[in-house]
């Protein structure tokens, strides 16, 4: 048996979307892993923010809606300890948009 990963904290955060561009209104299904020292998983939650805002919202989950605007949005995961990671979206026009 191995003590390795128990109480062990998070030392950075990895979040990752399914694909750098999306179409603007997608919703997308981002993942964050918390891991330590030693590149171990470390469980843990997240609080996910939106940047800018007004690119859209993201629930508990880490599920992001976009809005009906395009441009580029950063999305953060912190751990309850502060460590965070980030990975960016560039929100595309649809095919709407462009009528």
């Amino acid at each position: 048996l191995s003590d390795v990963g128990i109480g062990a904290t998070a030392q950075q955060v990895q979040v990752s979307a399914p694909a750098p561009t999306a179409p603007s209104r997608a919703t997308v299904a981002l993942t964050a892993v918390a891991r330590d020292a030693q590149n171990a998983v470390v469980p843990s939650r997240f609080h996910w923010t939106v940047t800018p805002a007004s690119m859209g919202s993201i629930d508990t989950s880490g599920v992001f809606t976009g809005a009906a605007i395009v441009g580029q949005v950063t999305i953060t995961a912190t751990t309850p300890g502060g460590v965070s990671g980030s990975t960016t979206i560039d929100l595309l026009p649809t095919m709407q948009s462009l009528e």
